[in-house]
């Protein structure tokens, strides 16, 4: 996490298990199959911008995606899935924006 100028960024890592895998600044938590709570310790002034990518072996994730289903100041809530239905997956993600 660093906070620059009033900008923040925030990046990490997730376990499929919902655990973190690296990063500060953020809680993480699985609440169902495939769908995963972030909350900042830092909240934003605005709704920031979340990028998330798979994470994880080529011959695991190579048919796996993530989608941000919600923001608010504070954290957001991804899912990661297979091409038909939710499934545990690992991911990284970036989130920036000001405080």
């Amino acid at each position: 996490m660093a906070i620059i100028e009033k900008h923040q960024h925030i990046y990490g890592g997730v376990w499929e298990s919902g655990e973190i895998r690296f990063g500060e600044g953020f809680k993480s938590r699985k609440i169902k199959e495939g769908t995963y709570v972030i909350e900042f310790a830092q909240p934003f002034a605005k709704i920031p911008a979340p990028v998330c990518t798979i994470n994880g072996y080529e011959w695991k994730t190579f048919d796996k995606s993530v989608a941000v289903i919600e923001i608010w100041e504070g954290g957001f809530i991804c899912t990661t899935s297979s091409p038909k239905m939710p499934m545990d997956c690992a991911f990284t993600f970036i989130v920036f924006g000001d405080v």
